[in-house]
């Protein structure tokens, strides 16, 4: 049976604990890992609180901080909408969405809907005080991230500083 891994969020910036929960689901349960920047809710909600990159630069970034897995771009405000796009597009007979230790399934719109069309998993992964507001933070003091996300995504970032205007260039 063909598994698929689902692991949808924000990855602004991906972080050595996200890189960590899909390096472990790929042990775990095997298959292939899909990573789904978020286009829709939590980006825009980010956004407007913090400081805050464009979905083309988490894109670019997920390419980067997610090397052994496949980067979706897709327009979905749900998802639950995601994944009925997935099962459609996609020959998988076996659907997974992955999460990392913070999860918490309220954050998903009608929860309940999934039951019939998708696992939940969450993958245990040794807790890891990261989030990336914090690097985003560090990078407007010009504070080192080193360790706290892959080379590659801190190479990118060097490239750019998070600014006031909450837009990534």
């Amino acid at each position: 049976m063909s598994r698929l891994i689902v692991f949808e969020g924000v990855f602004d910036p991906p972080h050595i604990g996200h890189y960590l929960v899909v390096q472990k689901a790929k042990e775990e349960l095997g298959g292939h890992v899909l990573v789904c920047p978020s286009t829709s809710t939590a980006a825009q909600t980010i956004s407007k609180k913090a400081n805050s990159s464009s979905y083309e630069h988490r894109m670019a970034l997920c390419q980067l901080g997610f090397p052994n897995a496949l980067i979706y771009r897709h327009t979905n405000t749900y998802t639950y909408d995601l994944v009925m796009e997935l099962k459609h597009k996609f020959d998988y007979l076996d659907m997974t969405i992955i999460h990392g230790p913070d999860w918490n399934p309220e954050c998903y719109h009608d929860f309940k809907k999934f039951n019939d069309c998708v696992k939940f998993r969450k993958i245990n992964v040794p807790e890891i005080s990261i989030r990336s507001t914090l690097i985003r933070e560090k990078l407007v003091k010009g504070v080192s991230i080193t360790g706290l996300v892959l080379p590659a995504v801190e190479i990118m970032l060097g490239n750019h500083v998070y600014n006031n205007q909450n837009s990534m260039a």
